[in-house]
């Protein structure tokens, strides 16, 4: 019974398994209410998909030459098998679990559990091929139930783990695990570090905010999961605040744990180790072998290796003389390619006084480098080679690189290198692909996988015909399509819906977009009426022709305003401009239109290089931020879906009306667009060049609403943390940063700022507790001029609240930790994300609630009213409205429309749906 009880236990906390220790629940029915909400469109309203292969998200290569991918959002896992070329869907959204749990376990799970992103964080180990990926799944009631599940290539083993939110993950040949990530799903708490012990359990390494471990004293501040070694063995990088050191590199078991690198330490030529943060300057081999790139204070720089059983020796050294047939010495950045288990390093540095400035070379433990290839050396047929754009190291010590080239019709190829061998080609831009097409790397600028028979994986986009595929190459066989846009999906792949998130935004009081495709497959986006009348209309797919010719690949964030234009960037493939970035419109009157593309000419001069996300309102005037060729840099630029289709609004030399002499130094992404025209944007000010928020009329006028230097509260402002809001009357809300502390503000071009809430003030209504800080990304202001923001709170337990406030008067505590919700249980630490909370022209405040003490219905949507009385809007474990099951998962991302109805999503259990969109209701 124990055992049982263990694996109950265990259930509960990652596969979600609700109940009391050694009991199971079941999901009730909900008691008859009056609806809080209505279905807007479910993955049953038929929306027309395409039938053939997203591009891939991940892949991943074994050695016997298998590749693992995900394609269409990660809402597919397939298998490539090399000697067959056939593929083989492994897991899929909306699966049921039997799929990958044995019969015993999805016995013990409630019913109507099933998959909805079947492989987050891929990895393998090659020459096992064992495969660890982690699967979020659907039970009604449970904010984001988490499996970790490792494949042999047959079965499945399930290993238990208290995240919510996974962000790296590592197997070694025997299958065991090391983990990273948020025991929240809104990666609120606190991160953490675990490794499974030879028993299969799963123990805590390291905790962000915990002491540091092996006696370097002060707190853990960040942790960067680098690998796990073939004696079970998690090597990873700890930031620490306080303590001996900033950073070090640990190897721990889960009961020893020892310091293999850390800052300070002394190395040769008399420096100290000043070690960089970030994965890319580490590599780990199966030993535990760690070679990083790193400065070193009062010596040159270079890559060390380090183990626990040996202190850092340099590899290479900036200032050491190449030891190659180049001459010359190492100088420069040196860059970290590749670690093998032989201990061979693969790197890239420019050279001092050689006969080529810049190479690739492999360096073997205790032998001279040697040359993989140089600027300036022949590359077989195709000129010359110029720079290494990627380049990865197999097991053993090939080089699969990409180089950009001269003199060639092909500006970059990639090849397969070894040490004193000439590069063979693998596949260079403009030739011909397996696929159909002809090659375009230009936009692919991403590494390529190489196992240890020397096999190589690549992306590559084929331009003429407006897809893009993964490539495999061997030295027998050639290229070989793994999959592309042209092939067509295995039959059964399950209906997937889901609204659009990231930087999305809907002025529409009538529809909303989502996207709908196949599990794996190419995406539709949809514009369906939000009221209820179940009518759609298509924006645009992928793999559609546009009218300025070419295709388009893929869609970034896209903005409806009340007319139900669309606009939005897009990736495409034309071939005679690649790689090409257009942004283009959806007018319901005209279909598509392209607005302007990098490389085209911009009004006032110079030409354009990248756009920031463009916003739309509902007068059809978009507004946007470029980088130019100009010397002048980032320019603003407002135009029309109508015409004059763009102008200059705002950049560098620009006076600012209020603020005497001074003038704009640069303009940044950061902005926000009225209904009205109007724009608040974060930039920087002259006189010295130093931190504002400007606010921009469409006449170009520019007024200074905060900037650093200016008085606050508490001395002067320091900085602006992103993320501006404003409202039609040109007001707007801001977080600003001052020595008492931050607050939240409110200013205008005409009046200066004005505070709403201060760090350190009493969080009102809440006894004992103070404004601990903010998060600009929640804020919300809206036509009264009444601000929404999250804040943590301080000094007792970990709570945090959303508040509703004006300049002048105090803030009202709405939505906060302790609360008891509508829905049953009280209110955990409320966890902010963006778009999690929005506050209506009438006042009332929504917000998501991921953690619920005390109910299983969670997580909890809440609407919060002027007087601060809380009534549902959805929670899991309750019945949908129109009998459409049980709400099994509402999404954090909430929407609101100009009239002040709230649209939220949810995975749906027990009912032929799967997902839907619903709005509230009076």
């Amino acid at each position: 019974m124990q055992f049982w009880d263990s694996l109950r236990h265990r259930l509960v906390r990652v596969l979600s398994v609700t109940a009391l220790l050694g009991a199971i629940a079941t999901v009730a029915p909900a008691s008859a209410q009056t609806p809080a909400s209505a279905p807007i469109v479910t993955d049953q309203a038929g929306l027309a998909t395409s039938e053939q292969f997203g591009f891939p998200n991940q892949w991943k290569l074994t050695d016997r030459g298998d590749v693992l991918f995900t394609s269409g959002f990660n809402t597919a896992l397939f298998r490539w098998n090399q000697a067959s070329g056939n593929r083989e869907r492994l897991l899929q959204t909306n699966d049921t679990l039997d799929k990958v749990l044995s019969p015993l376990l999805v016995a013990l799970l409630p019913p109507g559990m099933f998959v909805d992103l079947p492989a987050l964080s891929l990895n393998v180990h090659p020459s096992s091929g064992k495969t660890v990926f982690a699967v979020s799944v659907v039970e009604a009631g449970e904010p984001e139930p988490i499996g970790i599940l490792v494949h042999d290539g047959v079965s499945y083993r399930l290993i238990l783990a208290d995240l919510a939110n996974i962000l790296q993950q590592a197997v070694n040949s025997a299958g065991r695990v090391a983990v990273a990530g948020y025991p929240d799903v809104l990666a609120n708490g606190p991160l953490q570090l675990w490794l499974e012990t030879p028993s299969g359990d799963l123990k805590l390494l390291a905790q962000f905010g915990s002491p540091s471990p092996a006696g370097l004293g002060g707190t853990v501040s960040d942790i960067t999961l680098l690998g796990i070694t073939e004696a079970g063995r998690a090597i990873y990088l700890l930031a620490i605040n306080g303590g001996s050191t900033p950073l070090a590199v640990l190897s721990s078991d889960g009961t020893n744990t020892q310091v293999i690198v850390r800052s300070n330490d002394p190395v040769e030529a008399g420096g100290r180790l000043n070690l960089r943060p970030g994965a890319a300057n580490y590599m780990v081999n199966d030993a535990g072998d760690v070679a990083f790139a790193s400065d070193a204070n009062g010596g040159p720089s270079g890559i060390w290796l380090a183990s626990a059983s040996a202190a850092p020796a340099a590899a290479i050294r900036q200032n050491d003389a190449t030891g190659t047939p180049l001459g010359g010495s190492f100088s420069g950045s040196l860059v970290l390619r590749g670690f093998n288990n032989d201990g061979q390093v693969l790197f890239s540095s420019n050279i001092s006084g050689g006969s080529s400035n810049l190479g690739l070379f492999l360096k073997d433990r205790g032998a001279s480098a040697k040359v993989i290839f140089s600027r300036g050396q022949t590359a077989e047929a195709l000129g010359r080679f110029d720079a290494p754009m990627q380049a990865s190291l197999s097991a053993s010590g090939k080089v699969a690189f990409l180089s950009s080239l001269t003199g060639s019709s092909s500006s970059v190829a990639w090849f397969l290198g070894a040490a004193g061998a000439e590069p063979v080609k693998i596949a260079a831009e403009g030739e011909k692909s397996p696929s159909g097409g002809w090659i375009g790397l230009t936009d692919n600028n991403l590494p390529a996988l190489i196992n240890a028979s020397g096999q190589v994986v690549f992306a590559v986009d084929l331009v003429d015909t407006g897809a893009a595929a993964l490539l495999s190459w061997t030295a027998d066989r050639g290229l070989a399509n793994v999959v592309s846009h042209l092939d067509t999906l295995p039959s059964g792949a399950n209906e997937v819906l889901r609204p659009l998130t990231g930087n999305s935004n809907f002025r529409s009081e009538s529809e909303i977009i989502v996207r709908s495709l196949r599990a794996g497959g190419r995406a539709t986006y949809y514009a369906v009426d939000s009221t209820g009348t179940g009518a759609s209309r298509k924006i645009v797919a992928e793999g559609d022709e546009l009218p300025q010719g070419g295709v388009g690949l893929s869609f970034g964030a896209m903005s409806l305003n009340a007319k139900g234009e669309a606009l939005f960037l897009a990736q495409v493939l034309a071939p005679s401009r690649y790689p090409l970035t257009t942004l283009l419109a959806n007018r319901p009157d005209s279909g598509l239109q392209s607005i302007i593309s990098l490389g085209d000419d911009l009004p006032g001069g110079g030409k354009l290089q990248g756009f920031t996300t463009p916003q739309l309102n509902s007068l059809s005037q978009f507004v946007f931020t470029a980088n130019t060729d100009l010397p002048t840099g980032n320019q603003m630029y407002l135009g029309s879906l109508y015409g004059p289709v763009l102008k200059r609004l705002a950049g560098m030399g620009d006076p600012v009306a209020n603020a005497g002499t001074q003038t704009v130094s640069n303009v940044t992404g950061n902005l926000a667009f009225s209904e009205t025209g109007l724009v608040a944007v974060l930039g920087t000010i002259s006189g010295p060049n130093r931190p504002a928020i400007f606010a921009v009329n469409p006449d170009s006028t520019v007024s200074k609403i905060a900037a650093a230097g200016d008085s606050a509260p508490s001395g002067t402002f320091g900085g602006f943390p992103p993320q501006l809001r404003i409202n039609s009357d040109g007001k707007v809300a801001f977080v600003g940063n001052f020595p008492g502390g931050p607050g939240v503000f409110v200013g205008s071009a005409s009046n200066p700022p004005q505070p709403v809430a201060l760090g350190g003030a009493a969080a009102p209504g809440l006894s004992g507790f103070r404004f601990g800080g903010f998060n600009a990304q929640s804020l919300s202001i809206n036509s009264s001029g009444q601000v929404a923001f999250w804040s943590v709170l301080c000094c007792a337990a970990p709570a945090s609240g959303w508040f509703v406030g004006t300049p002048g008067a105090e803030p009202k505590a709405r939505i906060y930790t302790g609360q008891a919700l509508p829905a049953g249980g009280t209110a955990g630490f409320v966890a902010f994300a963006g778009r999690t909370g929005f506050l209506s022209d009438s006042g009332d405040l929504a917000a998501y609630v991921a953690e619920v003490n005390g109910s299983d219905k969670q997580p909890q949507i809440v609407i919060s009213d002027t007087d601060a009385k809380l009534r549902p809007l959805a929670a899991g474990g309750e019945q949908a409205p129109a009998g459409l099951g049980i709400l099994g998962k509402p999404n954090p991302v909430i929407y609101l429309t100009p009239a002040g109805r709230f649209i939220f999503s949810s995975l749906l259990s027990s009912g032929p749906p799967k997902a839907g969109l619903f709005t509230s209701l009076p």
